[in-house]
């Protein structure tokens, strides 16, 4: 059982993150191009709803409802599922959530491949792939820490290539190193 104390630590923590997270890179970077992808997948959580459960995301289902914590999954995935019911007490919110994170992450790295100077028509074939591909849309309803960590690992993977191609000028302000800190430890936390 976990104290009361390091339970709201992470709680705040982790709605300040991904608070920022999603102002940050939806309203500032990737505009309205992460919409085509939300709706599309969405079709996937109506057909699929409130989402797909195995064993183990009923377990930490139970433990989220329960407070009876136990070191199967990741703590912190127990707790995202926790903190998402205090919105609606249903799996569907959970894959909402996820939803909503994998459009700005495709619509994110869309822009940044824009910047890049990647001509549009790839671009463009990567957005369709990404929607159209049937395991983005599976895996997106699929109430599975593999699947935060899925899009952790892919914005981790898209931080260091900013990293890289920018010789390493994202780390000049303090912003760099928050998202640094904060994407390496989400990576570490989903992981265990």
């Amino acid at each position: 059982m976990l104290r009361n104390g390091v339970h709201c630590l992470y709680a705040h923590l982790y709605l300040l993150l991904v608070g920022w997270y999603i102002r940050v890179l939806f309203v500032l970077r990737c505009g309205l191009r992460p919409l085509f992808l939300f709706f599309f997948w969405m079709l996937f959580a109506l057909a699929f709803y409130p989402g797909l459960m195995s064993a183990d995301s009923l377990f930490q289902w139970q433990q989220a409802h329960t407070h009876q914590y136990a070191d199967h999954q990741p703590i912190i995935h127990t707790f995202f599922i926790y903190l998402a019911t205090r919105l609606y007490d249903s799996p569907f919110v959970i894959v909402f959530i996820q939803i909503v994170i994998l459009s700005i992450l495709i619509g994110y790295i869309s822009v940044r491949l824009l910047e890049l100077k990647v001509h549009k028509v790839f671009v463009l074939t990567f957005i369709l792939i990404s929607t159209f591909l049937p395991i983005n849309g599976i895996f997106s309803v699929t109430l599975w820490k593999d699947v935060l960590y899925g899009d952790a690992i892919l914005a981790l993977t898209v931080w260091l290539l900013n990293f890289y191609y920018t010789n390493g000028k994202v780390l000049e302000e303090k912003k760099g190193w928050l998202i640094a800190g904060s994407l390496i430890f989400f990576n570490a936390f989903f992981a265990s």
